[in-house]
């Protein structure tokens, strides 16, 4: 039996694809195309589904959106006697999923398994002598494929940092220095996880992909189909999702964070929608890191991509990797005052709540320098 992995990276196109797969579950299955379950109620969605005929995926349940997400967790957090996120809840032991993914291959004989996790880029950091002979057990008696998508390490963080605001965290800027914080961790060591992956399935057919490949592919969707060889015609450019602010707008979030930490989704739904009505200095213009953080980075990962490089017999995986050094023109505060100043006019309408408003029209943002 076929098994296709997409084992990430993080903010590469993860959940438009594992959307895709959730509400597209009763067409793909039909053309022998498995996207399994691990908990109850994926088990009970994919039931209502077939009943019905139409996907029966609710928009908030992340488990049966990202069942594979889940399995991840269980079997990080049985490794390394961590807790799983909140977000996945009332889930069965790691053994429990493995075992429900293998019944479900075994009683409905799909020509492709698809498993979906980019929270498994992660195991590079901790775990991974636990949870490698879990997954060999499972999936190397199968003819596996594993597509890995990656972003250049600057554009890599920014979207990721941002990701960080969205969860809530209180965090400092790139500009002072964050980066640092993911030097040691997947966020970071891209060869690393190619290697792991690559020793835990080494008869697996690797595919890893410059994410800017991906996007002129068609997208996370289009891209992930091609690169498994699975026979399925998915629609070019589905809908994005998991949408970060634009970089003009993280300082607000920031400073929301830890000023109303209660209203913090309400601030991120806010700022989402106000980006499509006022005028924002674009990402392409706006410099998180500044030029030490720039230098520094660049660096650090130099190592990293020739490793990288080697591994996957290219001379640049990322072709315009001295370009990690090269500032953008405008400085992250510069955006940020501009675009406070158009919210402010913005939220007079728009605000979704007086603590909003009230929040924005008292912030002050002030310089600070790396």
């Amino acid at each position: 039996m076929k098994v296709a992995f997409f084992i990430g990276h993080h903010k590469t196109g993860s959940t438009s694809l594992q959307t895709f797969l959730a509400t597209h579950y009763l067409t793909l299955l039909q053309s022998g195309i498995l996207y399994p379950a691990v908990e109850s109620k994926g088990i009970a969605s994919n039931l209502a589904t077939m009943l019905h005929g139409t996907a029966q995926v609710e928009p908030n349940n992340i488990n049966v959106r990202e069942p594979h997400n889940a399995l991840a967790f269980a079997l990080i957090s049985e490794a390394t006697a961590t807790q799983i996120p909140p977000w996945h809840k009332n889930l069965p032991s790691g053994f429990q999923m493995l075992q429900t993914i293998e019944e479900q291959m075994t009683v409905l004989n799909p020509r492709h398994t698809i498993i979906c996790l980019e929270v498994m880029s992660r195991i590079v950091e901790s775990g991974w002598e636990s949870i490698k002979p879990r997954l060999q057990t499972r999936f190397e008696k199968h003819e596996c494929s594993v597509v890995l998508n990656l972003r250049r390490i600057d554009d890599y963080l920014a979207a990721w940092h941002l990701q960080q605001l969205k969860f809530g965290l209180v965090i400092e800027p790139l500009r002072n220095g964050a980066q640092h914080r993911y030097y040691q961790t997947s966020h970071f060591r891209y060869d690393q996880i190619v290697l792991r992956w690559s020793q835990t399935l080494p008869n697996a057919q690797f595919k890893v992909r410059n994410y800017t490949d991906v996007i002129a592919a068609g997208g996370s969707v289009v891209d992930f189909f091609a690169q498994s060889q699975i026979d399925f015609a998915p629609p070019k450019n589905t809908a994005t999702r998991n949408i970060s602010v634009p970089y003009a707008l993280a300082e607000v979030m920031r400073h929301a964070n830890a000023a109303i930490p209660n209203h913090r989704a309400d601030m991120w739904n806010y700022l989402l929608s106000a980006a499509q009505r006022i005028e924002l200095i674009p990402n392409a213009e706006v410099e998180l890191f500044g030029p030490k953080n720039r230098a520094a980075l660049l660096k650090a990962f130099r190592p990293i991509h020739k490793d990288l490089s080697n591994m996957v017999g290219l001379a640049k995986f990322f072709p315009d990797v001295e370009d990690i050094g090269q500032c953008r023109p405008i400085a992250e505060e510069v955006a940020a005052s501009a675009a406070l100043h158009a919210l402010r006019r913005d939220a007079t309408d728009h605000a979704p709540s007086a603590e909003v408003r009230d929040f924005l029209m008292g912030l002050r943002l002030e310089r600070s320098h790396p």
